[in-house]
């Protein structure tokens, strides 16, 4: 059985989810409350792209060449609240900024694919 491209970045996105808060478990108090704004924006951003997001076929397959897509969305989220942009988590500020991303955040390694006969 295949899983869809999109259950692979739900997956994705609920296993960045979970990484960060098994490092923020390592952090002091003061750390985390130093750290707040970057712990409620993964929150946010991490809810909004497992429960509210609509994906079109070209931001899943964007996304999921990064490693960690919740990372992105999620420092372009607190980004915007500190500049007070209208960006906030917006997939389409990410799609018309691929380069940036690209440059910013590790790509997943391409595995390459036996071609079919």
């Amino acid at each position: 059985m295949t899983i869809s491209k999109e259950v692979r970045l739900l997956h994705r996105v609920n296993k960045n989810f979970s990484d960060f808060k098994e490092e923020l478990m390592m952090y002091s108090k003061q750390m985390l409350i130093e750290k707040a704004d970057i712990i409620a924006s993964t929150s946010t951003c991490h809810f909004y792209l497992t429960e509210q997001a609509h994906f079109s076929k070209e931001e899943i397959d964007y996304l999921l060449t990064f490693k960690n897509p919740l990372k992105g969305v999620a420092d372009v989220y607190v980004d915007s609240i500190n500049d007070k942009s209208e960006k906030r988590y917006s997939i389409d500020y990410i799609m018309e900024n691929k380069d940036v991303f690209t440059k910013e955040y590790p790509l997943m390694k391409t595995v390459k694919t036996p071609e079919r006969e």
